[in-house]
């Protein structure tokens, strides 16, 4: 494959005026999945041109590279500064007029006026791209939580939402489903208290007598509280927005400046899933539909609602360790440990011994077993047989007489988008005597 797909995009404002340093970034949406693709910067005339590099096109889960006949079907992200964002749909890639050509330049019009609604990312994963068909990461970004992670605990739901639509107020909400089941707007006791952002009122400290104009943070939160425009304090508290208790709407305050953040809706999970600290075996987690939408007061939807699948999955592991002698009871010559592991998303797992002494080698600590069966595993292993501990040819009735520990380490394949399920860990002691 060469380099014969020329594109040319022209960013213009509301009034048709070309915009010039708009930072624009194209996409091509496959039957399978999205290709991230080249970026760029529009010129003085509001115009960025590109060939489009090969190496950015991947092959489906089949080895089918659908740009090799067709062409690849582009649609656009444009971040124009004040001027406003513009985020399109990644259906807009199936339109006639976004079909690349051999050969041909395609010559694309992007009008960006203000911002339009968009359900963007689940903390770090980005609508559309970042998720396969089961819900699940299809890779990690920013050196975290993939792939084939699950999601669990409170999720971040970023977007973006503009403070007004032609001239009225504007109101957004997610919802989220479960398999054969009826959407349920997310409200009330399903969400944790967000930033939405900031805004400037005139506040009067009620103590001091003094007043002028103040920043107010905005925040959504399971129950409101406006502190309205004076109290007994230099800075006026936040103002919490509470989605509708029955549809699950929030209205926006038309005077407010949205959180960089772009945090929408902080969601607990475990309201679709709530899992707990006591798995039976086998337990599982499930995939649920989160959707966004958006719309004037009026109800005059704004933009195209976005739906993403996610697999979540709130148990935790079930893992229990034990040594034969137990614990306290002098080892001379015999020691063996017993485990077991169940979880449906084992990122990886380690049975390590080790000690006080550094003259026999098991300072540093001594894998037993690792990474045994994909949902963990069980057994019985007997310390004095494992190769890995008979350093030196030492047997453990040779090992230096003092404390020693094993320690279970498990890491699941689970992440709330920000950060990954840190590693747990389990330790027994006994005591290697002459």
């Amino acid at each position: 494959m060469s380099f014969d797909y020329n594109i040319c995009v022209t960013v213009v404002d509301c009034e048709g005026e070309p915009i010039v340093g708009a930072h624009v970034t194209a996409f091509d949406q496959d039957p399978e999945q999205v290709d991230q693709l080249e970026d760029g910067t529009t010129n003085g005339e509001g115009v960025w041109c590109t060939s489009l590099s090969p190496s950015k096109f991947k092959p489906t889960t089949t080895g089918i590279m659908w740009e090799g006949g067709p062409g690849p079907n582009l649609f656009f992200h444009v971040d124009a500064g004040i001027k406003g964002t513009l985020v399109e749909h990644r259906s807009t890639g199936w339109g006639v007029d976004r079909q690349a050509k051999s050969g041909e330049v395609l010559e694309v019009t992007l009008t960006v006026c203000g911002v339009t609604p968009r359900f963007t990312h689940i903390g770090d994963f980005e609508v559309g791209q970042h998720f396969d068909s089961n819900g699940r990461t299809t890779q990690a970004v920013n050196g975290h939580g993939g792939p084939d992670y699950g999601f669990h605990k409170t999720l971040a739901l970023r977007g973006q939402v503009p403070s007004s639509s032609a001239g009225e107020q504007v109101r957004y909400r997610f919802l989220w489903q479960a398999p054969n089941q009826a959407q349920v707007p997310i409200n009330g006791a399903m969400i944790e208290e967000s930033d939405l952002g900031t805004r400037q009122i005139q506040w009067e400290n009620t103590v001091t007598g003094d007043g002028g104009a103040a920043w107010q943070l905005v925040k959504v939160g399971p129950s409101a509280s406006d502190p309205g425009l004076s109290g007994p304090y230099s800075l006026p508290p936040p103002l919490v927005i509470e989605p509708d208790p029955s549809s699950g709407w929030i209205e926006v305050p038309p005077d407010i400046m949205l959180s960089g953040s772009g945090v929408l809706l902080n969601f607990d999970s475990t309201a679709a899933h709530p899992g707990g600290p006591n798995p039976s075996l086998g337990d599982e987690g499930t995939p649920i539909k989160i959707r966004f939408e958006a719309e004037t007061v009026s109800q005059t939807p704004i933009g195209a609602p976005e739906v993403e699948k996610i697999y979540v999955n709130n148990w935790d592991p079930s893992y229990k360790l034990s040594i034969n002698p137990a614990p306290c009871t002098p080892v001379i010559d015999k020691a063996a440990v017993a485990y077991l592991l169940d979880h449906e998303l084992v990122q990886q797992w380690a049975l390590v011994v080790a000690s006080q002494s550094s003259t026999d080698g098991h300072d540093a600590g001594q894998e037993i077993a690792a990474n045994f069966g994909a949902r963990g595993g069980s057994g019985i292993h007997k310390v004095e047989d494992h190769p890995n501990l008979s350093i030196g040819n030492k047997p453990l009735a040779a090992w230096q007489p003092c404390p020693y520990e094993v320690t279970f380490q498990v890491q699941l394949r689970l992440t709330n988008g920000f950060d990954d399920d840190p590693p747990r860990s389990r330790t027994i002691d006994f005591c290697k005597c002459e």
